[in-house]
């Protein structure tokens, strides 16, 4: 390698300007008192806790979900739960229409400044083709909860149809956007970091457009998510951290 035309000096006048925008960066990064790798935090408590029964929704016998080490490969989680909650209201629990399916996947800290919040749809257990139908906020005891509505197509039963929401939470925040999620989590001025998405799968809807089955779905999730979240916020972690 001929060094002389590799050194020459519009190349050593580049890797110095690089240079010293690094330690130029650094040094502004140590005196704002910003963060760019961001601690983890661990659950109050692990997720194989979570209630079987809270409120008026009980896990039926079979209703623990275990994912397979491809599937949670992928995922990529501090910790998961995904299971099958029944509404004790309905008079046919084995009705498909009145089952959700609850899937949890708590993240935290960040090793890197890139954070990456998946798209993946875990709750499904299969191929499928998902339409996104609508976007709204709910109200959940006055707790403003924005979410996504997809509409599920099995691709190899085209019978197995139903809504799913999608939201997060984030260091205390709720997000539907992935995007949001990932500035929420990569915020310079924090040390410690957690995310948790939460996808729920109801009912068995046959009409895409239907609005009257969004409602049907947005009500059924309020509903579930009054007496989720507070057997949530006790297994996410304490915030702000003190």
């Amino acid at each position: 390698m001929d060094w002389k035309k590799v050194l020459d000096k519009p190349t050593i006048i580049a890797a110095a300007i690089l240079l010293l925008g690094a330690i130029g960066l650094q040094a502004t990064i140590l005196s704002q008192g910003w963060s760019l790798f961001k601690k983890p935090l661990d659950l109050q408590n692990p997720f194989y806790a979570f209630p079987k029964e809270f409120g008026r929704y009980k896990m039926p016998e079979k209703g623990n979900i275990e994912l397979s080490h491809e599937t949670l490969s992928e995922l990529n989680a501090k910790d998961y739960f995904q299971r099958i909650y029944i509404d004790s209201r309905t008079k046919n629990p084995s009705d498909p229409q009145n089952a959700i399916r609850a899937h949890a996947a708590y993240f935290t800290g960040l090793p890197d400044s890139k954070p990456h919040v998946s798209n993946h749809f875990f709750v499904t257990g299969g191929a499928g083709k998902t339409t996104l139908v609508a976007e709204q906020t709910l109200d959940v005891d006055n707790l403003k909860i924005p979410i996504r509505i997809y509409h599920y197509v099995d691709v190899a039963d085209p019978s197995v149809t139903f809504h799913i929401i999608i939201t997060h939470i984030a260091n205390n925040q709720w997000f539907a956007d992935t995007n949001q999620v990932e500035n929420a989590v990569a915020d310079l001025s924090l040390t410690h970091t957690y995310w948790c998405r939460l996808e729920l799968a109801l009912g068995k809807p046959t009409v895409v457009t239907s609005e009257t089955l969004q409602k049907q779905a947005a009500q059924q999730a309020t509903d579930f998510l009054k007496d989720f979240i507070p057997q949530l916020k006790n297994s996410l972690p304490i915030w702000p951290i003190k």
